[in-house]
């Protein structure tokens, strides 16, 4: 079981035992590719996954021992960061079970 928490735009998705996993903040769509080219151009960055989870695309990096993972939501004009500092299989397992969807 994982537990959200939203206050403002911030959010933390903590796992049972109340440990945070995941921490997120909201921005604008726009704003990924810049995010994107950022990360390619860091050279202690190295690209872990992307593709598509929930009609939503996806990319995430890894820098040194933080994984962030970018969000585009639906066909929104809304994105969300995923960061995490746990280790990649929990990272993973936590943005594996978090589902994120626009409703209307």
């Amino acid at each position: 079981e994982i537990g959200v928490r939203l206050v403002g735009s911030e959010m933390c998705i903590r796992d049972r035992d109340d440990e945070t996993i995941l921490n997120g903040t909201f921005l604008y769509s726009e704003y990924l590719e810049e995010y994107k080219s950022a990360y390619e151009a860091e050279p202690t960055a190295s690209l872990v996954d992307e593709g598509e989870k929930d009609g939503n695309e996806y990319f995430c990096y890894a820098v040194g021992d933080e994984y962030d993972y970018f969000v585009k939501v639906g066909d929104s004009n809304t994105a969300v960061i995923l960061a995490s500092t746990a280790s990649e299989e929990e990272a993973n397992a936590a943005f594996n079970s978090t589902v994120i969807s626009l409703e209307e």
